[in-house]
């Protein structure tokens, strides 16, 4: 990889997704507590629970930002599982930041509140985001970028069905093979009523009526 060869939209993506990443091993939540002189504090960092599937979107971001000519903005697909893998980082990091009490919050002698590691993925999520909109191909939208998505996707679950006209269904009559046999044991059968006739075991009469039957 050739940093400086990267277009600016993939190297904006790359470095907001290693930030990001990072992030998650920082303190995310702080809890302080004092009492009979005594201070302790402790951090927790971000990894463990949804903080995992936050540092997976930071890494597919990352690795979606190689993808493909890296001299050029990201294609359709890429582009919008980009985005994708931003939404579901921002979405996480959002609903932990949502259910940590802020540092004014008490806890009988502790106090809780978020770390500054989840600051920092909140704005690596929301930066990615942007990077990858702001810097996209002009032509490309939500809407073609997920219908792009939707069909490659498609095609990785597997061939598509022929679109050829399909053979006679098990059970269904093959129609020109069919009547092909059945002209050929009429053409038989009248073979045999003139052998019987002209072994005159049969009259003019009766060939005539078995032949009605034939056609």
């Amino acid at each position: 990889m050739n940093f400086q060869a990267l277009k600016k939209q993939r190297k904006f993506i790359l470095i907001l997704a290693a930030v990001g990443a990072i992030s998650v091993f920082l303190p995310w939540f702080t809890v302080s507590a004092e009492g009979l002189g005594v201070h302790i504090s402790e951090s927790v960092n971000g990894f463990r629970g949804t903080g995992v599937l936050v540092l997976l979107a930071f890494i597919g971001a990352g690795i979606l930002a190689l993808v493909g000519d890296q001299s050029r903005i990201m294609e359709k697909t890429m582009w919008m599982a980009t985005l994708c893998a931003g939404a579901v980082a921002l979405l996480f990091v959002a609903i932990n930041l949502a259910r940590t009490p802020n540092s004014g919050d008490s806890l009988g002698f502790a106090q809780a509140g978020p770390g500054f590691g989840i600051w920092i993925s909140l704005a690596a999520s929301v930066g990615t985001l942007a990077a990858a909109w702001a810097l996209r191909n002009p032509g490309d939208t939500l809407k073609g970028g997920f219908d792009s998505l939707k069909h490659d996707l498609a095609g990785l679950s597997g061939p598509a069905a022929p679109s050829g006209p399909a053979g006679p269904a098990s059970g269904t009559p093959n129609t020109p093979n069919r009547n092909t046999t059945e002209t050929s044991t009429r053409m038989a059968d009248l073979e045999k009523l003139i052998e019987l006739k002209n072994q005159g075991k049969i009259s003019e009469e009766e060939y005539q009526q078995m032949k009605s039957k034939l056609f």
